[in-house]
């Protein structure tokens, strides 16, 4: 197992990283302090993987769990859907000192980060995320949000999870795409921000790649496990020295000298070429 801090003073929280970690949710989460009820949320689909696996884990540690299935995917992310879930929460009697424990994607994560940040005006919450994009990047940093009919992700908060636990086991049972799309996320990040991680995902692309029978079963979660550490590492630490980039709204950006039409940022500006003649 991987253990990365993230030092925000009182809102400081740690990442564990590793293999068979869904099945030490209960004793990981007792060590928080926080109160016996929990609110486990997920989607149908999570839940028939992994969900019998956390809540005894859950149970075996002291805590009563209310279960709160989601809608599948985007669909998930509605004012309506946290209403629903607000409702189960206090028909539970779940209170600030309780805790809303997300098992699944992005998604999932988003909405219960969203309803713990609201719900009494805020409780514990912690991520448990299934997929590579949600491990990488949407547990990390306290983003939660739904969507509104204008635009994704409008309404939402920044409250930051008590701990973050990635399975890596969990990327065994994830369909080709939703892999790819998770990695695609790690080697953006390396390319843009961090040279040498970005060498260690390229020497390790073979072991990070779909094996050639196509059976996802077969991936190795300990081959994942240091990449996925440090991009955790990394991404908590470009929070930390652009803290402007997490801003908003964010600065507007002018359009280079070249002639570039991009508004926010111009790779010419960046590199200090020249406009052409």
């Amino acid at each position: 197992m991987i253990d990365v801090p993230v030092k925000l003073g009182p809102r400081s929280y740690r990442i564990l990283v590793g293999a068979g970690l869904l099945a030490q949710a209960g004793p990981e989460i007792s060590r928080l302090g926080v109160g016996r009820k929990l609110a486990l949320v997920t989607d149908p689909s999570i839940r028939a993987l992994y969900g019998e696996v956390v809540a005894q884990s859950l149970a075996g540690a002291g805590f009563e769990v209310t279960t709160v299935l989601l809608p599948e995917g985007e669909r998930a992310k509605t004012l309506e859907v946290a209403a629903q879930t607000w409702d189960r929460l206090l028909e539970a009697g779940l209170d600030r000192g309780s805790a809303v424990v997300a098992l699944g994607g992005g998604a999932v994560g988003d909405l219960a980060g969203f309803v713990a940040a609201t719900y009494m005006r805020g409780m514990h919450f912690v991520q448990l995320p299934t997929t590579l994009l949600a491990q990488v990047d949407a547990s990390i940093g306290g983003k939660t949000a739904i969507d509104h009919p204008r635009a994704k992700n409008l309404i939402g908060a920044f409250h930051q999870p008590r701990l973050v636990l990635a399975d890596t086991g969990a990327l065994q049972t994830l369909p080709e795409r939703e892999y790819r799309s998770g990695l695609a996320e790690v080697i953006k990040h390396g390319i843009v921000l961090d040279a040498a991680y970005f060498g260690e995902v390229e020497r390790s692309a073979a072991a990070l790649a779909k094996t050639p029978s196509g059976t996802p079963s077969r991936r190795s979660p300990a081959m994942r496990a240091s990449p996925t550490a440090r991009r955790c590492r990394s991404a908590w630490w470009r929070r930390r020295a652009w803290p402007s980039a997490w801003a908003w709204p964010p600065r507007r950006r002018e359009p280079g000298k070249c002639g570039c039409s991009r508004r926010w940022v111009c790779p010419c500006a960046r590199s200090g070429r020249r406009p052409s003649a």
